[in-house]
């Protein structure tokens, strides 16, 4: 299967899983986490940051689109033993549904397909709004560690 990414804080993934529907797999390994979009929809990032008004934070976020060519940890199967730290090992947040493995069935770019009228095939979030959600949490993130000044 291929797939594209987003990179962000594990702390600002957590509270993504809690939104219903919102994410598909998702993977961490340390501080980090993956949560895997559709083939090519890193490429459409940077300008829907553009275009949720995140440009000006995009770099300070946390939040990077990983696509073609780059990698993300591999998770041990079950049973297999992975030696070392747990915490830094990769591990699934939210693994791939049975049957739902395919790329298509990924977050992606779906212009036209809000609302209640979505096919089954559309079931997934659509990228927009994961990345908004995702650039939401990631701030918060980023504000949690910002030291706070009042005059």
């Amino acid at each position: 299967m291929c797939f594209d990414a987003l990179l962000l804080p594990t702390a600002a993934a957590l509270p993504l899983l809690a939104r219903e529907g919102l994410a598909g797999p998702v993977l961490r390994a340390g501080a980090n986490a993956w949560l895997l979009v559709a083939e090519g929809a890193a490429e459409e990032v940077p300008e829907l940051l553009r275009w949720l008004e995140w440009g000006s934070l995009s770099g300070e976020l946390g939040l990077v689109a990983l696509g073609a060519g780059l990698s993300v940890p591999a998770p041990a199967h079950e049973g297999q033993g992975g030696g070392g730290d747990p915490w830094e090992a990769a591990a699934w947040l939210r693994p791939p549904e049975p049957g739902r493995e395919g790329g298509r069935l990924l977050p992606a770019l779906t212009i036209g397909a809000i609302g209640p009228t979505r096919s089954a095939s559309e079931n997934a979030p659509d990228l927009v709004r994961l990345v908004d959600a995702a650039a939401t949490e990631c701030h918060r993130v980023l504000l949690g560690r910002q030291p706070l000044a009042f005059s």
